[in-house]
C-alpha cells in the first residue's frame, strides 16, 4: 500500500527477544512471589508507562517528530530504571545481541573518507548529487539519509528497555504486565468503536487512508488487527488459567474480552488478521485442552471462533472482510516488491542505512509507479532490512526464526504442558514474525514494545508454573 506518510523505526529489536534463555528467572531462593512481585514494582511502572505512552503516540511507523520525541525519552527513562532496579545481570551472550542491535544503526553514522564511500555498492547517485555541490570530497556516512538513521537507533531504545524490564520481573508481575497489555487492546477496540459509530476524524490518532474503520491507536488496519488478535490469545490464556486468588468473575472476564477482540479483528476488514486469528484459536484450544491437542479442546476454540465470524461478518466491515478474501486486491503487498528487490541488488551487501527505504525506493521505482503517493515501506520487514542492513540485517533476522524455533522446541520437549504465559509468549512472537512477510509490524513503537514483552518472556519460558492457579 502506497501512503504520503515517511517511515522512521527500525525492526532490528525483533532479533533480540529469542536470542538466549533469559538470565533472570522468576522464581527467587528463598522469596513468595507476592513479595518478588513488591521489589519488581519499579520496573513494573515503568513497563506500564511505557506501553501507556506508546499507546498514545506510538500507533503509527510513519514520520511523527512530536511521537518520535516521546517515545525516545520514554525509552531513556526506562532504561535508567531497568539499571536501578535490576538485580540479575542478563546472559553475556543476551548483552551481545542487543548490542547489536543498538549499535547497528550508530556504525552506520560513523563518517567515512571518500575513498571509501565512495567505493560502497550504489553510491553512484550520491556521488553525483554530492559533486553537484562540491561536497564529494567530504567525509560522509555509510547511510544515505544519516537524520532517519538517527531517528531509527533513537527509535530501538523503548523495544530495548521493554525487553530487559520484562526479564527483570517475577512471574507475578509478568502477569500483570501482559493483562495490562490485554487491557490497551480492550481499549484500542473501544475506541475502535467510537471510531465507526461516529466517523469522526477527531476520533483517528493520525491521518490515515482507512478513515471508517475501527483502527483504535494505530494508523493502520493491519496493525490494529495483530494487536487484537494477540490480545484475544492472551486473553484466552488468563481464561484457562487465572491468577491466584482471582475473583470468579475473572474467567468470565476473559473469555468475554478473548471474543471481543477477536470480533474487533474480524471487523477491520484485515486479511491477515483474520488468518492470525484462526491461528489464535488453534493456540487458545490447545491451552483450554491443558496443553493437549484434544478434539474437544479444539472443537470449543473453533466453535467460538465459527460464532464470532458470523456475527462480525453481519458488519459492514465483516462483508469488506469476506470480499478481500475472495476477490483480488488492488494494493497486493507483492506490488510494492518489484523495485525494492531493484534496491536490494543495488546496495548489497552492506544496506543504505536504517530507515532510508523511502529515498532509496523512490530512486530505482519506474517512471509509471511515481504519483503524488509513495511508497513509505516494503510491506516486508525482511525485504526492507536487508535493504537497509545488507547481510548484517538478513543475519539479524535469520537468527532470529533460528533462536526462535530453539525456543518452542524447547516448550514442546517439557513433558508437562507449558505454562499459559510461555503458550501466549510462543504465539505473539510467532505471530509478529510472520506478520512481518507482508507488513512492517515491527517498526511500529506500540507492536515492537509487545514484541519485546513476548520475545522476554519467550527467552525465559519454562520458568514459569504451567498452572499458577494451583
Amino acid at each position: 500500500m502506497r501512503k504520503s506518510s515517511q517511515h522512521f523505526d527500525s525492526p532490528l529489536i525483533a532479533s533480540a527477544g529469542v536470542a538466549t534463555r533469559a538470565g533472570s528467572r522468576s522464581g527467587r531462593s528463598g522469596v513468595g512471589a507476592e513479595d518478588a512481585a513488591r521489589r519488581d514494582t519499579a520496573p513494573l511502572v515503568a513497563a506500564t508507562a511505557l506501553l501507556a505512552t506508546a499507546f498514545f503516540f506510538g500507533g503509527t511507523a510513519a514520520f511523527y517528530p512530536l511521537g518520535e520525541f516521546v517515545m525516545g525519552v520514554a525509552g531513556v527513562v526506562a532504561l535508567l530504571v531497568y539499571a536501578l532496579s535490576a538485580r540479575e545481570r542478563p546472559a553475556p551472550l543476551l548483552v551481545a545481541g542487543l548490542a547489536v542491535i543498538l549499535l547497528l544503526p550508530i556504525v552506520q553514522l560513523v563518517p567515512l573518507p571518500p575513498a571509501l564511500w565512495q567505493a560502497l555498492p550504489g553510491s553512484a547517485l550520491a556521488l553525483a548529487n554530492r559533486s553537484a555541490v562540491g561536497a564529494a570530497s567530504l567525509w560522509w556516512p555509510a547511510s544515505v539519509d544519516p537524520e532517519a538513521t538517527m531517528r531509527c537507533a533513537v527509535a530501538t531504545l523503548a523495544p530495548v528497555a521493554m525487553f530487559l524490564l520484562t526479564l527483570c520481573l517475577s512471574e507475578v508481575s509478568r502477569r500483570r504486565l501482559v493483562l495490562v497489555l490485554i487491557c490497551l487492546a480492550l481499549a484500542s477496540f473501544a475506541l475502535g468503536l467510537v471510531q465507526v459509530a461516529t466517523r469522526d476524524p477527531s476520533a483517528y490518532f493520525f491521518v490515515n487512508d482507512h478513515f471508517g474503520l475501527p483502527l483504535g491507536l494505530f494508523a493502520n488496519r493491519n496493525h490494529q488487527a495483530l494487536f487484537l488478535a494477540v490480545g484475544a490469545v492472551a486473553a484466552a490464556g488468563f481464561a484457562r488459567y487465572p491468577a491466584p486468588r482471582a475473583a470468579p468473575l475473572g474467567r468470565v472476564a476473559a473469555i468475554a474480552a478473548a471474543l471481543l477482540l477477536a470480533g474487533g479483528v474480524v471487523a477491520t476488514g484485515s486479511r491477515a488478521g483474520a488468518a492470525l486469528l484462526v491461528l489464535s484459536a488453534v493456540l487458545a484450544a490447545a491451552i483450554a485442552g491443558r496443553g493437549r491437542w484434544t478434539a474437544g479442546a479444539a472443537l470449543m476454540g473453533f466453535a467460538a471462533l465459527g460464532l464470532v465470524a458470523v456475527v462480525a461478518l453481519q458488519t459492514d466491515a465483516g462483508s469488506r472482510l469476506a470480499g478481500r478474501l475472495t476477490g483480488t486486491d488492488e494494493h497486493a503487498r507483492a506490488d510494492n516488491w518489484g523495485s525494492a528487490i531493484a534496491a536490494l541488488r543495488m546496495h548489497m551487501p552492506l544496506g543504505t542505512g536504517m530507515g532510508t527505504f523511502v529515498p532509496v525506493n523512490a530512486a530505482v521505482e519506474p517512471l509509471s509507479a511515481v504519483s503524488s503517493h509513495y511508497a513509505n515501506h516494503a510491506h516486508n520487514d525482511y525485504l526492507e532490512l536487508a535493504i537497509e542492513a545488507g547481510l548484517p540485517g538478513l543475519a539479524i533476522a535469520l537468527l532470529a526464526w533460528v533462536a526462535y524455533g530453539f525456543a518452542v522446541s524447547r516448550l514442546l520437549r517439557v513433558r508437562r504442558p507449558p505454562a499459559a504465559i510461555d503458550a501466549v509468549a510462543a504465539l505473539g512472537v510467532g505471530a509478529m514474525l510472520l506478520h512481518a512477510i507482508v507488513d512492517y509490524p515491527l517498526r511500529v513503537p506500540m507492536l515492537s514494545l509487545e514484541f519485546a514483552i513476548f520475545a522476554a518472556l519467550l527467552a525465559s519460558a519454562g520458568t514459569n508454573t504451567a498452572n499458577p492457579s494451583k
